[in-house]
Parts: C-alpha cells; sequence; structure tokens
C-alpha cells in the first residue's frame, strides 16, 4: 500500500495551570488554559499488510519506538476500536523536545489518531462514506481513546485556537482568543519527571488545594478576550512552577535569561522544564529570542538549550497526502 499521508503535530503552552486537588483514584484535577504554538514535529503514515504498528522515530534523543510511544498506543487503538486487521507504518521526526511541558507525544498520538481516521476515508471503500471524524464518532470513540492515552491529547484532537481543560484535562471549553500571541520558549537541557513533579505537590488522594491558595482561570480567559480589565501577562501562573524550580536550576536561569532579554514576564510551561515568555510581535519574538540566545552561550548550565520564537496556530493541525 503505497498511499502515504503526513501531519506536522504542533507544541502547546500552559499559560495558566492550578492544581484544584487530587482525586480519590489517585489522578490530579487541573484547571489550565492552552494554546497551540509552531513548534512542530512531523509524522508519516501509511498502511502496512503485516500487522501490527511498525514505528520508526528519528531524533537525537533516546525516545522508545515500541508500545510505550504514544504513537503506537493511539494507531493500536484505532484498529481495535475499528477491528482493523492490516496494521500501519509511521515515521515520526521529532523535534519538540520530550519532557519538556510542551505536549509533543500528546500532540504526536492526536495526530496519530487524525492521520489514521483521515488515511481510511481517503483510501479504503469500506470507510469512504463512515464519517470517521464526524461528531457521534469523535464523542463515542476518540475522544474516550485520547483521554485514555493521556491527558493532554484531547486538547490536540479537538480544533480550538485555544482551550481551558478541567478534569483530568479531557473536559475541554474553547476559547476565542482577540488575536494572536507571540513567545520565546526556551527548553534548558534538562528534562523533568511528570510523576516526581505532581508528587512533590504533596497532596493526598481526596485532597484539595488549600482554598486560600486555590486560583481559576477566569481572569485569563476574559484577558484572553479581550474583555477582561487585566491582561495575559498579569494572569499568568503555574502551580507547578515553584516545585519544579526545586528540581532543576536550569529552571529558574531560564525564567532569569527571557527576563534579561528585555520581555516582560516569563514562566514555565506544563511540569516543565521548558519556560517562555510573552513578546509583542513576531519581530520581537525573533529579535528577542537572538539576544536570549547571546546571554546564553556565557552559562555553562544552558549550554545546548533550545530557544524558539513562536506564535499561536490553530488546531487540529493539516493532514497533506506526502
Amino acid at each position: 500500500m503505497s498511499q502515504i499521508i503526513r501531519v506536522e503535530p504542533v507544541a502547546k503552552l500552559n499559560l495558566f495551570l492550578e492544581i484544584p486537588g487530587r482525586r480519590h483514584d489517585g489522578y490530579h484535577d487541573i484547571d489550565t488554559v492552552m494554546v497551540p504554538i509552531n513548534w512542530r514535529d512531523t509524522l508519516t503514515l501509511r498502511r502496512s499488510d503485516v500487522p501490527g504498528i511498525d514505528l520508526q522515530v528519528h531524533c537525537t534523543e533516546s525516545i522508545p519506538n515500541d508500545h510505550r510511544n504514544l504513537v503506537s498506543q493511539a494507531l493500536q487503538g484505532v484498529n481495535e476500536r475499528l477491528e482493523l486487521q492490516n496494521g500501519w507504518r509511521a515515521d515520526l521526526t521529532k523535534v519538540i523536545p520530550s519532557g519538556a511541558g510542551l505536549g509533543g507525544a500528546s500532540s504526536n498520538a492526536a495526530s496519530a489518531i487524525r492521520a489514521a481516521l483521515t488515511w481510511l476515508t481517503r483510501y479504503d471503500t469500506r470507510f469512504a462514506s463512515a464519517e470517521l471524524l464526524g461528531p457521534e464518532k469523535m464523542k463515542n470513540l476518540w475522544h474516550p481513546l485520547a483521554a485514555a492515552i493521556g491527558s493532554d491529547v484531547p486538547f490536540f484532537l479537538d480544533a480550538a485556537d485555544a482551550a481551558r481543560a478541567t478534569g483530568r484535562g479531557e473536559t475541554l471549553q474553547p476559547i476565542r482568543m482577540a488575536g494572536p500571541l507571540h513567545f520565546v520558549v526556551i527548553y534548558p537541557p534538562e528534562c523533568v519527571s511528570t510523576a516526581l513533579v505532581y508528587d512533590r505537590l504533596g497532596l493526598a488522594p481526596g485532597e484539595p488545594l488549600s482554598a486560600t491558595d486555590a486560583r481559576t482561570s477566569d481572569a485569563m480567559i476574559a484577558a484572553m478576550r479581550g474583555d477582561g480589565a487585566s491582561t495575559i501577562a498579569d494572569e499568568l501562573h503555574n502551580r507547578l512552577q515553584s516545585v519544579t524550580r526545586g528540581l532543576s536550576s536550569r529552571i529558574d536561569q531560564a525564567l532569569q535569561l527571557l527576563l534579561a532579554a528585555g520581555l516582560p514576564s516569563a514562566m514555565m510551561t506544563g511540569s516543565g522544564s521548558a519556560c517562555f515568555a510573552l513578546a509583542q510581535s513576531v519581530s520581537h519574538a525573533g529579535a528577542a529570542a537572538d539576544q536570549l540566545a547571546r546571554l546564553v552561550s556565557d552559562v555553562k548550565d544552558l549550554q545546548g538549550a533550545l530557544i524558539r520564537p513562536a506564535s499561536t496556530c490553530s488546531l487540529p493541525a493539516d493532514i497533506f497526502n506526502a
């Protein structure tokens, strides 16, 4: 089977992240506002006559290409739900760093689901009119699959410019922003364990965050829509930042250098260790990224850091014939 399709999974930034408490099942509830940004991986996909998932990963990191990879889990989940016998051949070129809080693995998984369903609709006559990506299938098949794979996967599966995610991340509220946002992103050359970060919060199962500490994302959403009294920079918040900083000194260094590059505010995204700052425009982000690169060159612990200007983009990622 020679038909190949290509998709470019995007990264995300958390502009707001609160942890209202820990659930009795051991997971943590979240209240987060996420935006997709134009930092992209590349995934190509084709059907195979051989059962199973043949995943090839191309990157400089050590990333598994077996059942531990979320792309493999996503494609296997599609096969099981549609009772498909043939396998898939997927090639994933990684640019978004792993363990960075940028959602790369989750984005890869969501893109794999959409790519597989698009392939079937385009090239398999059995599914040509099946509406595999229609509202009913999304609700009953693909959203549950996405949520089972990972908390951020439903965000990347849906179409939105930005979204608030609650529960484990599976409950989404689209946000229509007043305009695009621009950033400078830096990934210190060190990944952080998400499980260890959440463990350091110290919340027992069923325990809520102190009512005096908890915040909601309402003011951030109002600022993004352009109808709030405060600005997006005023409402940046990440409950995990303080505990993650205790695991890596490079996060503080990255935050300080973002400010030193002339950017007005800086914050860690997700559970880290990538950090970002808001910029005024595409050109401002580019100039600030250049300045940040010069500053980083003098800091031993940040040698090898990845620095990128970025802007918000739309979801889901476009799918092309390769």
